[in-house]
């Protein structure tokens, strides 16, 4: 009479500490039966390596698509190893399992940050979008805020939501998990999230000549492949820029999009038919559940286009010295003098 029955064991070893030790390999016997076949499959997780360091008895090496589909298929990982026996009682593995120390990984990057400012006399608006690529991440960090920042607006995926203070006021945190999709994030796939930011800062005095202004974007602690920045400034008077800036005639890159995953839902019968109007019915809440005031950026003055590429937590600086215009002197036009006047000279 042969029976199969599963059977599901979870147990665990304290290593104390150890990178390196043997283990044998568990057994199963089954009492009062004839004769006792099987198979042992051998799983390991990513910073682990396990070798064979000793096999006895009527255990032998075998491939693992001899083992049983039912086994194979209930294992999220590949097989290392894989053995048969004849006889549980007298069989015996041990293997080596030597841990490797796992190295940290990027759990956030930023694919576009585009950065505007627009200077008056008195004071500069800034406003950014950032794309960046994260679920993990909580709270993103600027650094370098000026001291005199005010009046935030804040859309992270278009949905309305605060900015909270760091250690010191030049920090600012933005939160990150605000209008992803829930199921999506919950299975840990990386959503693109945008953020829009726009804040106002105060000048110590209006610009004058001899002045320099500092028009640095936030500084990030994550990687940046691509930075675009406008600056708008007013037209009377010079400005030379420097700073780890490239300067453009215009934005090397289209400014990113923002991204919004709130749906409507809508409930129907079982035995509805989904037709064709069904893909252009608006969903039930299409603009986000709390809005928020966004200022107006004003379009004055003249515009400079500036990038940088690749940025490996280095703070981008911008600044711009500010001159008057030189003033041409007019050319002297010699007067054009009549023929008959040359005959009295």
């Amino acid at each position: 009479m042969d029976s199969t029955s599963t059977v599901l064991i979870v147990t665990e070893t304290d290593r104390a500490g150890a990178k390196e030790e043997q283990v044998e390999l568990p057994s199963i016997v089954c009492q009062d039966v004839l004769r006792q076949v099987g198979h042992v499959g051998v799983t390991k997780h990513a910073n682990v390596e396990v070798h064979e360091q000793s096999m006895h008895g009527g255990m032998a090496q075998c491939e693992p698509s001899e083992i049983s589909s039912k086994v194979r298929l209930n294992m999220d990982r590949p097989m290392v190893l894989s053995y048969k026996y004849l006889n549980p009682n007298n069989a015996s593995v041990v293997v080596n399992v030597h841990e490797h120390v796992s190295m940290d990984t990027l759990d956030a990057t930023v694919d576009r940050l585009h950065y505007k400012a627009v200077v008056t006399e008195t004071h500069t608006m800034h406003s950014f979008v950032i794309i960046l690529q994260s679920t993990k991440l909580q709270y993103l960090e600027l650094f370098g805020m000026p001291d005199s920042a005010s009046m935030y607006t804040l859309l992270v995926n278009s949905v309305a939501s605060k900015p909270v203070e760091g250690q010191n006021k030049s920090i600012v945190l933005v939160p990150l998990l605000e209008g992803l999709d829930p199921e999506a994030a919950n299975v840990g796939s990386r959503l693109l999230t945008s953020v829009e930011m726009s804040y106002i800062s105060t000048h110590p005095k209006p610009i004058a000549a001899n002045e320099t202004l500092s028009l640095s974007p936030p500084h990030l602690s994550l990687p940046i492949s691509v930075v675009t920045a406008t600056i708008r400034l007013p037209k009377h008077f010079v400005y030379k820029f420097d700073g780890n800036f490239v300067p453009d005639r215009d934005l090397i890159a289209p400014i990113p999009p923002s991204y919004y995953y709130q749906t409507g839902k809508r409930v129907t019968d079982t035995d509805y038919q989904f037709g064709f109007k069904d893909d252009v019915w608006p969903d039930d809440n299409v603009n986000p559940m709390e809005s928020t005031v966004k200022i107006v950026t004003p379009q004055t003055g003249r515009s400079y286009y500036f990038h940088r590429l690749l940025v490996l937590g280095q703070e981008l600086l911008l600044n711009a010295t500010i001159s008057e215009p030189q003033v041409q002197p007019k050319p002297q036009v010699k007067p054009k003098l009549s023929w008959w006047y040359t005959l009295f000279q």
